[in-house]
C-alpha cells in the first residue's frame, strides 16, 4: 500500500525503526541538475544526503513535520557523473518515505523532474512517485505486497512443512508467486519512469 505518512502501530515508535528503502532519481537539464548536486553536504568531496540542506527543520517542528519521516537519511550512497542529466542516490529513512521532503525540494527545482521509489517491509508499504515543481505527476501502489511471503521464498521447499497441509502448502506457494509477480511489476514500472525522466530531461534541453 502507498505510504499516507502514518504509522500503524504507534507503540513501535519507542523502538528500533524498520527501515524503508529508497531510491530517489532526479533528471533535468544538466547544469540544473549539477545545482541541485552542489546544495548537497559533502565529505571527502562527494555528495551527501541531508534533508536538512534543503529543508531545514522549524523551531518547534520535528522530522515528520518537515520531511515525512523521523530522522535524517542512512546509507546514502549516489550515482552521478559531472554533465550527466540523470543522477541516483539510494538511502535508508526510519518508518517511511520522506514524500514530504521530496515534495518541497521539488517545488525549488521546477525544472527537474523526482522519482522516488519506496520499500518498508514492516508495514508492507511499496510504491512509485513522480513529481515535478512540488506536484504529484504519477503515483503507483504495489498493494497488495507482502513483503514477508516474498521473502520466504525458498527455490528448494519441494513440500509442505512438518504439521502443514498439502492445501495450506499450495496456497502458500500461490501467495510467493503472486508476490513475485507485482514485484516485477512494481520494478518494470520503475523503470519505464525512469525512462519517461530520461525522455522529459533530453526534451527540455533540445
Amino acid at each position: 500500500m502507498l505510504w499516507d505518512g502514518q504509522v500503524n502501530d504507534t507503540s513501535v515508535l519507542l523502538k528500533m525503526p524498520n527501515w524503508c528503502f529508497n531510491t530517489l532519481c532526479v533528471a533535468g537539464p544538466a547544469e540544473d541538475i549539477a545545482i541541485y548536486i552542489s546544495k548537497t553536504t559533502k565529505k571527502d568531496g562527494m555528495p551527501q544526503l541531508l534533508f536538512s540542506d534543503e529543508v531545514p527543520v522549524p523551531e518547534g517542528e520535528s522530522g515528520w513535520d518537515a520531511w515525512g519521516t523521523k530522522w535524517e537519511p542512512d546509507g546514502a550512497e549516489w550515482d552521478y557523473a559531472e554533465g550527466s542529466m540523470v543522477c541516483d542516490v539510494q538511502f535508508e529513512t526510519p518508518w517511511g518515505p520522506p514524500i514530504a521532503w521530496m515534495r518541497k525540494v521539488s517545488a525549488r527545482y521546477p525544472s527537474l523532474l523526482f522519482e522516488l521509489d519506496y520499500d518498508e517491509c514492516g508495514q508492507e508499504i511499496r510504491g512509485i512517485m513522480l513529481m515535478k515543481a512540488g506536484e504529484l505527476i504519477r503515483e503507483y501502489d504495489a498493494e497488495p505486497y507482502f513483503c514477508s511471503v516474498y521473502d520466504d521464498e525458498d527455490p528448494d521447499d519441494e513440500g509442505p512443512e512438518e504439521d502443514e497441509t498439502e492445501e495450506a502448502w499450495n496456497d502458500r506457494q500461490k501467495a510467493k508467486k503472486e508476490a513475485r509477480e507485482r514485484f516485477c511489476e512494481v520494478e518494470k514500472l520503475g523503470y519505464q519512469m525512469r525512462r519517461e525522466m530520461e525522455m522529459r530531461a533530453a526534451v527540455a534541453v533540445a
